[in-house]
Parts: C-alpha cells; structure tokens; sequence
C-alpha cells in the first residue's frame, strides 16, 4: 500500500491541495507500476454508469468467474502504459492522515514523438505510430472472457481512423489525453482540472496542440481548460445517442501570435 513517505513510487510533487484540516490532496507523476491496482479500482469507480464501458463488458457476458481475469486485464493493461516511455500518467493521491495516500484520480497522456526521442532516443526502426501497441485488434486471444472483442475492434479503428484523418501528419506531434478517472467520491474538487493542465503546461512548453476524445461527462470540464470541438464519433453500433466527442486545443503561445 502506497504511504506518504513512498516517495520512490512517485516522480516529483506537482501541486497539493488543501481540502480540510484533515484532508490533504496531492498530485504527482507516477514512475512505477507499484499503482496499477489502485488505479484500476478508481478507474471501475469512476467509469461505473459509463455506456462505453458497459459496451465494452456487457452485463449478459459478465459472470462471477469473469470478474477476475477482466480485473486482472485492466491491471496489466495500465502496468504495460506505466512502463511505456511514451506515457505519463499523472495520480492524484488524497491524504486523510491515516498513513495511506489513496488514489482519487489519474490522467494518462501520450507525449509527443519529440519528447520521447529526446528523452529516450530515437528508434531509427520506428514508423507510424511511436506508441508500442499493447493489442491489436486481431489479438483477440489475450483478451479476458466478459469482454466483447468486437466492440474493441469497431470502437479502436474508428478512433484511430479519425486521428489519422484529423491530425494527418502531426499525428504524432501532439500531448494525446487518453484517459482521465476521478472518483465519484472526489470529483467536483477540481481534480480533473488540475491532471488536466499538468500536460496541458507541457504541450505549451513544447509548442503543439493537446489532443483527445471526451465522454459525454467530461466534456464541459475541457472545454473550460481551452478545447475546441472537432467532430462527434459514434463508436456504438447499436447506442447513437452516446458519442465520443474528439477535442483539441491549441497551445498558448501559438495562439498568442
């Protein structure tokens, strides 16, 4: 279990929040995979009434002897990103005073092919997406059962297809949000602000757009932090009225000029 004092888990403070005399937030750049498990219960918590989750595992093909092996995909999904160099995920961590930093909310970014060669050096091998992938679609052999696979694979090529179109050839020259969880229990906190604009700062810095594909929930929390709408995507066969809405913005100092 993750304490205060476990600060080799943890890359650098980012902010601390105040939220009682009691209640401590805190923000921070994770660094291992020691968070995954804590970081997939938050993520089921925050996702509980999300209609793409429910697509994506279906009550009907849900049993009880299913619930583990999808728990365990999801943990070795977000272990593979946590030690992918092209990744960052960002935690937000509430201290109640109780020797437990617990985990209340979390950003996954994407960093731009740049910043990644930079910090790691270049793959003269690399083409196309600099993201290593962690299943195509037609692995549908490591896939958990109670998942449908096909949903998957319609939901996946449409996002990726419309990246592709949208982004052309700066596919890769962008800070790509691609998850973003707050607890139920947290969320009105600013949380999702502030993981937010932790990479929001860094894709100023680098001078490139910020990129991603919102939930119906999220999407007044985005268009607050400075995204604009480009397109609605239908991933659902079979539910038009839920859509994924593709959002980006445009660094400060370009907009400026």
């Amino acid at each position: 279990m993750l304490g205060v004092a476990d600060m080799s888990d943890l890359a650098f403070g980012i902010g601390v929040q105040i939220l009682s005399e009691e209640s401590i937030l805190h923000v921070y750049l994770a660094c291992t995979v020691n968070f995954a498990r804590e970081m997939c219960d938050c993520g089921a918590r925050a996702f509980e009434n999300d209609a793409l989750d429910h697509a994506l595992f279906p009550r009907h093909l849900r049993t009880l002897e299913n619930e583990n092996p999808i728990h365990e995909f999801r943990v070795e999904r977000l272990k593979q990103r946590l030690l992918n160099p092209a990744w960052r995920y960002v935690l937000a961590t509430h201290d109640s005073g109780h020797g437990h930093a617990r985990v209340v909310g979390y950003a996954g970014w994407v960093v731009p092919r740049q910043v990644n060669e930079q910090e790691h050096g270049k793959d003269e091998n690399s083409t196309g997406n600099h993201v290593k992938p962690e299943a195509g679609t037609e692995d549908a052999a490591i896939f958990p059962p109670g998942m449908d696979v096909e949903v998957f694979k319609h939901t996946m090529e449409i996002i990726e297809r419309t990246r592709k179109e949208l982004l052309g050839d700066n596919e890769n020259n962008v800070w790509n949000l691609c998850s973003l969880a707050v607890d139920p229990e947290f969320q009105g906190r600013s949380i999702a602000s502030n993981l937010v604009t932790w990479g929001l700062e860094r894709a100023d810095k680098d001078h490139v757009p910020a990129y991603l594909e919102s939930t119906p929930a999220a999407v007044r929390v985005y268009t607050r932090l400075g995204f604009k709408e480009l397109k609605k995507l239908h991933v659902l066969k079979d539910n038009k009225s839920h859509n994924l809405t593709v959002m980006l913005r445009t660094p400060d100092r370009i907009a400026e000029t």
